[in-house]
């Protein structure tokens, strides 16, 4: 009998245990034209096909965001935010305040729905400058989750 017992849990946990992934995007934020302030923004959006094929029809869990993110080092005053949106929904944003020309990584976000549909933005918000202000080099982040 405990054999079998011993076999039956042998063969079923590994197909129950949790796999976890990542995702990583990379995008540069654009131009920002500035009359007094302006808004650079990095979009990093999820599809289907960024999961595996193993993962459909599984609820997908986010563990954390990882980050890195440019700058626009010819503009005054610029602050920089990391939001996210749990359904690919403009209602649902989710920010926390993030450096500029940083590394980093949070899990503020991991009580939210993690889905094919969503999605994070990186903002960069300037005051003054270099006009027109540009990034000096590319924004990244990673999405670590398990189903």
């Amino acid at each position: 009998m405990k054999k079998i017992i011993f076999a039956t849990l042998a063969l079923t946990s590994p197909l129950t245990m949790a796999e976890d992934h990542s995702i990583t995007k990379v995008s540069k934020p654009g131009q920002v034209n500035i009359v007094k302030d302006g808004v650079g923004l990095a979009f990093f959006n999820l599809r289907f096909g960024d999961f595996p094929k193993a993962s459909i029809g599984k609820e997908k869990h986010l563990k954390k965001i990882e980050w890195h993110t440019t700058s626009y080092p010819d503009n005054a005053q610029e602050h920089v935010e990391l939001c996210y949106y749990p359904h690919g929904s403009l209602k649902q944003e989710h920010c926390t305040p993030i450096n500029p020309g940083s590394t980093g990584e949070t899990d503020l976000f991991n009580i939210y729905k993690f889905e094919s549909y969503s999605y994070a933005v990186i903002k960069h918000r300037i005051n003054g400058g270099s006009q027109p202000g540009r990034a000096s080099d590319q924004d990244r982040v990673t999405f670590y989750y398990s189903y």
